[in-house]
């Protein structure tokens, strides 16, 4: 009883009380000891029951390694787990089915293909029968690693033997196709399920669905959904929220909001997901109008818009160089105890850098650093722009130093930001120890970096660098500017 409420206190009290009145513990006392240890994935626990059990004479039987065997499974530590399996082999005890598919379990979860494979192959040898868990497992083993032949050849293995395939099985075989964007097979199965007098659920009509916007196929996406409600089944937001998605990504506002009509005269609620999508899709396609009212609705129909729905925005005001509604939106965010991340900045931290704002960028810099934010490349190189058309080459250097110190690597883009910064201030010996420390990071030149080089060189009127660089980009297979190649001739 406390062995299996797992209340391990109680459960070795009465142990003790057992051996405190002569009562010899036999096999099953163990045994239920060793299931509570395992239930609650205490292995050293087990290892101590087990001592003792051999101590006091009692032999371990199939259950005592099977319940060894599912604790190490579980832990994800094969290692123990073919230990103890290797014991119960060298005890002389033979494996019964659970053993094998707790093995295949955890092969499974481990997806070490060749194992699993193995174990079947041990089961077949040793004359055990595979039942419905083994080919479950084996069956979803294959469609999460996306082995078609394999999972298909499993499928037909449990109809020879006699174990119908239920809808979970058909369910997994169609996820795996539309994974891998075969809509034809995935069809297939559902044919072969239906056939086999298994009606789909909303589960399997849910994952076609999914397959079909992910590929952007609206008219099969629409199909399906005319089939499923043919046969009854009522959509659910999940199933909404994927037909949705397929219309953002199609930049097609006019369906996504068909599917949201159809969704409320249904009366499937919207969810966080659901307003979210058409945030996106309505900042995607620049429409302020729209994404504020999306914005102002969820938040009517009392769904608190997360961090997510709230950078759609801070992405939109960006795109359309609007500081004030930003700064609005984000005030309101602080408010609402919704935390900022390192895209809210990196949206706002951009428009600022765009409008020719220092304070605001670098009061925001400090800000994210202050929350614990940790700026990425991309910020700093936000930063290192800004500075550099503004030639401060102190401030520069200090973006740089903090990149150092957090072991954060330049890319071409970030030395081309400096490039142009010492052009401007015709720091040639800067620009040279930069080109040396691009070469020694294996990062080549770009057109960018060329040009801005060219015009440099051009207004110092230095022809002979203006040769050797026409060069180094004609091994490149670029081509001068037409200014340029004016100032050559």
């Amino acid at each position: 009883m406390y062995g299996n409420l797992r209340r391990p206190q109680e459960a070795e009290d009465l142990y003790k009380q057992l051996q405190e009145s002569g009562i010899q513990p036999d096999v099953v006392t163990y045994n239920t000891l060793l299931s509570m240890y395992c239930h609650l994935r205490k292995p050293q626990k087990t290892s101590g029951i087990l001592k003792r059990m051999l101590e006091n004479g009692i032999h371990p039987n199939v259950f005592t390694y099977t319940t060894l065997l599912n604790l190490y499974s579980s832990l994800k530590r094969p290692e123990e787990a073919e230990g103890v399996y290797q014991r119960m082999l060298d005890s002389g005890i033979e494996p019964d089915i659970v053993t094998y598919n707790t093995l295949l379990n955890m092969y499974s979860n481990l997806k070490q293909l060749y194992d699993a494979a193995g174990v079947l192959k041990k089961m077949q040898a040793k004359g055990i029968q595979p039942d419905h868990v083994t080919y479950s497992t084996l069956l979803s083993m294959y469609c999460k690693l996306k082995k078609p032949k394999e999972a298909e050849s499993m499928l037909k293995q449990m109809q020879s033997h006699g174990i119908q395939p239920n809808i979970k099985h058909y369910t997994s075989l169609i996820a795996m196709y539309s994974s891998l964007k075969a809509p034809q097979e995935a069809e297939n199965i559902l044919k072969q399920m239906q056939e086999q007098g298994i009606q789909p659920d909303i589960a399997t009509y849910t994952t076609l669905i999914s397959m079909y916007s992910h590929m952007r196929k609206p008219r099969d996406a629409d199909g399906v959904l005319k089939r499923m409600r043919q046969n009854g089944i009522t959509p659910d937001v999940a199933l909404y929220n994927s037909l949705i998605a397929m219309y953002r990504n199609l930049r097609t506002p006019r369906g996504a909001e068909g599917v949201f009509k159809q969704m409320q005269d249904s009366g499937v609620k919207p969810d966080v997901i659901t307003y979210t999508s058409m945030l996106s899709m309505y900042t995607i396609l620049k429409k302020t109008y729209e994404s504020e009212a999306v914005f102002k609705k969820m938040q009517e129909v009392g769904i608190q818009p997360d961090v997510i729905a709230y950078n759609y925005l801070f992405s939109l005001y960006s795109k359309l160089k609007k500081p004030k509604e930003a700064s609005g939106v984000f005030k309101h965010m602080l408010e609402k105890g919704v935390h900022p991340n390192i895209a809210t900045y990196t949206s706002l931290l951009s428009l600022y850098s765009t409008l020719k704002l220092p304070q605001e960028v670098e009061n925001l810099f400090e800000d994210m650093q202050a929350r614990g934010i940790q700026p990425d490349l991309y910020v700093y190189t936000i930063m290192l722009s800004m500075y550099s058309k503004m030639e401060s080459i102190p401030k520069s250097n200090s973006i740089l130093q903090q990149m150092k110190e957090n072991n954060i690597e330049l890319d071409l883009f970030s030395y081309n930001t400096q490039v142009k910064l010492y052009c401007a201030l015709e720091n040639t010996e800067a620009i040279d120890q930069i080109l040396l420390e691009m070469k020694e990071k294996g990062i080549a030149p770009d057109i960018v970096t060329y040009t801005a080089l060219l015009d440099l060189y051009v207004k110092l009127e230095n022809s002979e660098k203006v040769d050797e660089l026409q060069k180094e980009m004609q091994k490149c297979g670029m081509r001068m500017k037409q200014r340029h190649e004016e100032y050559r001739n």
